[in-house]
């Protein structure tokens, strides 16, 4: 027996009122962080996604608030969830063996740790807070939880993520305006 997603419909403005405590509070949750800010990260990738696919993942995320400069982990260390960006700026910065290095700003709406997160794999940049920053974080624990509580959910967030970190990027621009190139190329 295949589990099915459960997943709320939305009112359209030629929908009948809410007429029920249950749609009313459908409708105050699909207001709630992180609704919004997942809504953000993923409808540019379905066209139909609908905020009430995200009200049951509501339990698994915890918001985190860092001041600018706040080191959110280090190159090798280990993974203790991913994280969603709902404000601010936050800059990964890799470096490869060769000693060449490429930094990243992320904003609102950007997936940050997702596959080393996810592989439950050591970390492969460092992060750090350029501006205040608001995230919304699924910690190893809680992922674990809701894959147990939520699998058939959790199986298409996990493709939701997949189809983050696989599509291109929106334009070519968005990589102009997102990568600096090291340190080395821009002085010569």
């Amino acid at each position: 027996m295949r589990a099915e997603i459960v997943q709320y419909q939305l009112p359209s403005p030629y929908s009948p009122p809410l007429s029920s405590p249950f749609d009313t509070a459908v409708q105050h949750q699909i207001r709630e962080e992180p609704i919004p800010t997942l809504m953000k990260t993923f409808s540019g990738y379905e066209n139909d996604l609908s905020p009430g696919l995200f009200v049951p993942m509501l339990p698994y995320f915890k918001r985190i608030e860092l001041p600018e400069g706040e080191i959110l982990w280090r190159r090798d260390d280990p993974s203790d969830g991913l994280y969603i960006i709902a404000a601010g700026v936050m800059r990964a910065t890799y470096v490869w063996d060769n000693s060449t290095s490429v930094s990243e700003s992320m904003v609102g709406g950007t997936l940050a740790g997702e596959m080393t997160g996810l592989a439950g794999m050591p970390r492969n940049a460092d992060m750090v807070t350029e501006k205040p920053s608001v995230l919304w974080k699924l910690s190893n624990e809680d992922w674990a939880l809701f894959k147990t509580e939520q699998p058939t959910l959790a199986h298409r967030f996990v493709e939701l993520v997949l189809k983050g970190v696989t599509e291109p990027s929106p334009s070519p621009l968005f990589k102009l305006t997102h990568f600096k190139l090291p340190k080395m190329i821009m002085t010569h």
